[in-house]
């Protein structure tokens, strides 16, 4: 249930990243910032796709386990359900993309 939301919210997070990472590559290419910058962002990307994978597969895991305890051969669980006692929230990609020029390491370019 948690970990569904949390993959979710890194599918969310990882299509945002690669929309930043396209407007980097584009201030990139206006001169404005470095380089070294898009490869940053990348790394930060790969990590976020590195933990995406350990969610999907814990995800499943949990899934397996589910159904060594009911041991039901017929039974099929495309999801599991329930209710969280929190929320998780992502800021926007505009409010991403307003933060960018307030970034300091940026300025300095």
């Amino acid at each position: 249930m948690a970990t569904q939301v949390l993959i979710e919210k890194n599918k969310e997070l990882l299509n945002i990243s690669e929309e930043f990472i396209s407007n980097l590559e584009k201030r990139v290419d206006a001169g404005k910032i470095s380089p070294a910058e898009v490869s940053r962002a990348r790394i930060i990307m790969n990590s976020l796709q590195i933990e995406l994978n350990r969610l999907q597969s814990e995800y499943e895991t949990r899934k397996s386990e589910l159904m060594s305890l009911i041991y039901n051969p017929q039974l099929v669980i495309d999801s599991l359900s329930g209710e969280l006692s929190h929320s998780v929230e992502l800021r926007s990609y505009d409010s991403l993309l307003t933060q960018l020029d307030n970034n300091p390491k940026l300025k300095k370019v």
